[in-house]
């Protein structure tokens, strides 16, 4: 960090490059997630599979998530037991290398195998518990 102490009014200047990495810190768990999506999927296109350090990348960034980094609460409608259950999507941002969205699934719910033709996916469980079922 370089600081600059000559000035006249005896005030204390931080360089424009300290500033830029306490912004870097102060990025919140989305907002990191978005930043890394869009460094891990900046050279891939349909079907190109980022390197294994870009994905290792993306997957430290989705470890550290939590239900309380994007907003939700096991408590809240999307999840009640006792009405149908209804999947909802959540969209979080789209573009045309990547895309972040939140699938909300009450308990029994259920999302037949398919699949994603020429996309990477990556999914994280920010609570609950799912099992899966080999045919």
């Amino acid at each position: 960090m370089r600081i600059e102490e000559n000035r006249s009014d005896g005030k204390v200047k931080v360089s424009n490059e300290s500033k830029r990495k306490r912004r870097q810190k102060k990025l919140l768990p989305v907002q990191r997630l978005y930043k890394t999506c869009k460094e891990v999927f900046a050279s891939s296109g349909p079907g190109i599979v980022p390197s294994p350090e870009k994905i290792q990348t993306l997957a430290a960034v989705l470890d550290k998530m939590t239900q309380a980094d994007v907003g939700l609460r096991p408590d809240m409608p999307f999840f009640d037991s006792k009405q149908a259950p209804i999947i909802t999507y959540l969209h979080l941002h789209e573009c045309d290398k990547f895309s972040i969205g939140i699938f909300c699934l009450p308990p029994s719910s259920v999302i037949p195998l398919h699949n994603h033709p020429r996309m990477t996916v990556f999914s994280k469980l920010l609570f609950g518990n799912y099992a899966y079922q080999v045919i």
